[in-house]
């Protein structure tokens, strides 16, 4: 069953996001997953349209395999980045 990596982000530019991109990007790509929604703004229907962040959508073959690329030694390089590049709610959500 598919699992979905759910991100909302404020992105903060500079070269520590320019980083973190390439790492986390090689890592999703080598774990299996790809991308359905990058780095776009929100549509707000419901909820509080000021708050900041774009929306990221990954697929996953499952949720262990989401979990693998998380918890992955490659993945580690990019979160070393994390808090410099962004501010984040991440989370990994199976299919129905």
């Amino acid at each position: 069953m598919s699992a979905y990596v759910v991100v909302q982000a404020d992105m903060k530019p500079g070269p520590e996001l320019d980083a973190y991109r390439q790492h986390a990007g090689a890592a999703i790509v080598k774990y299996g997953g790809r991308f359905l929604v990058r780095g776009k703004d929100k549509l707000f229907a419901e909820g509080d349209p000021a708050r900041p962040g774009k929306v990221i959508i990954m697929e996953f073959e499952s949720g262990e395999a989401a979990r693998r690329w998380y918890d992955s030694p490659e993945y580690a390089e990019a979160l070393k980045l994390r808090d410099a590049a962004m501010v984040r709610e991440l989370f990994i959500v199976d299919a129905a």
